[in-house]
């Protein structure tokens, strides 16, 4: 368990002058399971603003039952197959789907970068242009009292809120007060600096998917269970006789070339959904081209869950992020996006 806080003040010679407090507290659990020299490590976490993680009932709870979960799986690898690899319906969890949004999707934006992005052409943000299906809507921006909540940016400017995807197509890029300009964009100051001797650049804060009907879960995030998921599945009529959907849970880190949109991901455990039932399968690699599992996604399951928390690298310098999506995202089997091999 960590807590810390953060406390600023920007004063500009216009007189431009600002002061905010950030508290921070979160807790990692890390769970390992061995057995006859085969070890699996599953990690579960929780950020809020301090000390309520443990004093107030509810958080408490959920915290154990995450690492309840991790346990659970982590003994359940020991002795699980490896799953075929190839292109199948996919369902993943909002930890998964943050990452999707922010490794993938989220630092293409950054205006900063737009010469050897996806999304921008001669370093000019692509905006109108069609990067997802027409329910896909991609938001970032700071939440009072989430782990990565940022009122001002280091330049002094309210940080504003970037519909980076707009039911598909492209509409705000994560732009500062010096790349904005260059990149054809307004800015919302994205800007974010690790302290104050380090030079702010754009970056995310709250980054999500969002889906405008998405189908509802009863219970807790902590309360789903595959079998749950599996059940959500097949009331909606996405598990067809033959065809098992892949359930990816768990974001244990990924690559991507913010040039082609090409990505590389780590889950933490695969489930097979199917007609029959539920099997747990090794980790498997999330691999595939950025606009193609964003055309993929069909359906959302439950609310938004939106404290699935980590660390942005980026510049020499690392900062609090965190995002998610509704409790779970289905995808439709796409050609360019594949499930392989093992983490």
């Amino acid at each position: 368990f960590t807590a810390n806080r953060e406390e600023w003040r920007i004063a500009r010679s216009d007189g431009t002058d600002v002061r905010y407090l950030l508290p921070h507290g979160y807790c990692f659990v890390s769970v390992t399971a061995q057995e006859e020299g085969e070890t699996h490590t599953v990690n579960a976490s929780m950020a809020r603003t301090g000390y309520e993680i443990f004093l107030h009932e509810a958080e408490r709870r959920a915290l154990i039952e995450r690492a309840a979960r991790a346990a659970e799986i982590a003994k359940g690898l020991l002795n699980a197959p490896r799953h075929a690899a190839g292109s199948y319906p996919i369902v993943m969890d909002y930890a998964m789907a943050k990452g999707l949004a922010h490794e993938a999707f989220g630092h293409a934006a950054e205006t900063d970068g737009l010469r050897t992005s996806i999304l921008g052409s001669g370093g000019v943000f692509k905006r109108g242009e069609t990067m997802a299906a027409d329910i896909v809507s991609i938001i970032d921006e700071p939440l009072p009292g989430d782990h990565a909540f940022q009122p001002f940016s280091p330049n002094g400017i309210r940080r504003g809120r970037a519909t980076i995807l707009d039911q598909g197509v492209l509409s705000d890029a994560l732009a500062d007060l010096f790349s904005a300009e260059a990149a054809g964009v307004s800015i919302i100051d994205a800007a974010r600096a690790q302290s104050y001797g380090s030079v702010p650049v754009p970056r995310m804060t709250n980054i999500r998917i969002e889906l405008p009907d998405p189908i509802p879960m009863s219970g807790r995030y902590e309360e789903q269970t595959p079998e749950h998921v599996r059940a959500a599945l097949l009331n909606a009529g996405l598990i067809r006789t033959g065809q098992p959907v892949l359930f990816l849970s768990g974001y244990k880190g990924g690559q991507v070339n913010p040039a082609t949109g090409d990505f590389v991901f780590n889950c933490a455990a695969l489930y097979e959904l199917s007609r029959e039932g539920v099997q747990l399968f090794q980790p498997g690699i999330f691999s595939g081209q950025t606009r193609a599992a964003l055309h993929a996604i069909k359906a959302g399951f439950g609310p938004l869950q939106l404290d699935a928390m980590g660390f942005c690298g980026k510049a020499g310098q690392s900062v609090p992020s965190s995002g998610g999506s509704h409790y779970f995202l289905y995808l439709d089997s796409h050609p360019q996006v594949a499930i392989g091999g093992g983490s």
